[in-house]
């Protein structure tokens, strides 16, 4: 399965809403991300060809994280981890 695939059944299971033309999430979603399992925490982002990329506003930055560098995902609340 991949990763977008996961990625749309995390926010199912979370019950996490998505709307796609503008990148924003109902509530914050934390990518776990391989190397030494980083967790990024995103509030709105894009899907793009082959990674996501992670608009963070409050600091006027942005994230590039590649599909294949996704571990799972996971509510903010420190919940399991979804793969």
């Amino acid at each position: 399965m991949d990763v977008v695939t996961k990625f749309y059944q995390a926010l199912n299971k979370l019950d996490i809403k998505y709307d796609e033309e503008t990148g924003r999430l109902s509530k914050p979603i934390v990518f776990v991300v391989y190397d030494s399992s980083r967790k990024i925490q995103a509030k709105r982002l894009f899907i793009l060809k082959n990674y996501f990329l992670i608009l963070r506003e409050e600091e006027n930055d942005t994230r590039k994280i590649q599909f294949k560098h996704i571990k799972g995902f996971q509510y903010v609340d420190k919940s399991e981890i979804i793969t």
